[in-house]
């Protein structure tokens, strides 16, 4: 059975619900129900459809590594989703587990694309006293698609 809570920060625990699932989108989700960070909203006139992109941490879903989830919507209301649309991929400066921040998706020339910043904390720029917090490495990625649903890469 699974849990119908996750832990997050400390011992604050976030509701795990069918609206966090990303091994089983479905339809009829409401904002209230959805557990959404940064949102951009992308209004595809094509196809008359709201694209709802948020971050999706392990923390709040089922995945096992930072990315963007997509929820898809006719009416603004009711909600169909989520979508893995982007994944840190191995292999890059940015810690898969470290962050994905206030994504977005905009129209240019036929494509889509993904700006997120992404995170990694392992890598220091400067500490106290230089500066009043610790500062790592972040930054703003661009990745493409295709299709407002991705994937992204």
């Amino acid at each position: 059975m699974r849990s119908l809570f996750k832990k997050t920060l400390g011992d604050v625990y976030m509701p795990f619900n069918d609206a966090s699932d990303t091994n089983n989108p479905r339809k009829g989700h409401r904002l209230k129900d959805i557990p959404v960070h940064d949102p951009f909203v992308l209004s595809h006139e094509p196809t008359n459809t709201y694209y709802l992109y948020t971050t999706g941490i392990p923390e709040l879903t089922d995945l096992e590594r930072n990315g963007v989830l997509v929820y898809k919507s006719k009416d603004l209301l009711d909600w169909e989703g989520p979508y893995v649309v982007f994944e840190i991929p191995d292999g890059t400066w940015a810690h898969p587990r470290h962050g994905t921040w206030a994504p977005e998706v905009h129209q240019y020339d036929g494509k889509y694309y993904l700006f997120v910043t992404l995170h990694n904390r392992d890598s220091i720029l400067a500490e106290p006293p230089e500066v009043w917090k610790t500062n790592h490495l972040r930054g703003t990625s661009i990745a493409v698609s295709i299709s407002p649903e991705g994937p992204f890469e």
